[in-house]
């Protein structure tokens, strides 16, 4: 990680990535919150903030449940 990058915006690229490399398919749902923060060992909030990084960037779209 680089030292100026925010922790959200370096899950974020983390999982631009893993949306590039197929591992999440187009129109597939991404993991929950709560399991992405385990996954990286960060709070729900953070994770909030890094799909809010990508959804600006349109590469993911949000829609609740």
């Amino acid at each position: 990680m680089k030292s100026h990058q925010y922790i959200h915006e370096s899950i974020a690229v983390d999982l631009a990535e893993r949306i590039a490399n197929g591992e999440f398919v187009i129109g597939e749902k991404i993991s929950g919150r709560t399991l992405l923060a385990s996954h990286y060992g960060v709070s729900s909030e953070t994770i909030r903030k890094a799909v809010a990084f990508l959804r600006a960037a349109n590469i993911v779209s949000v829609s609740q449940g």
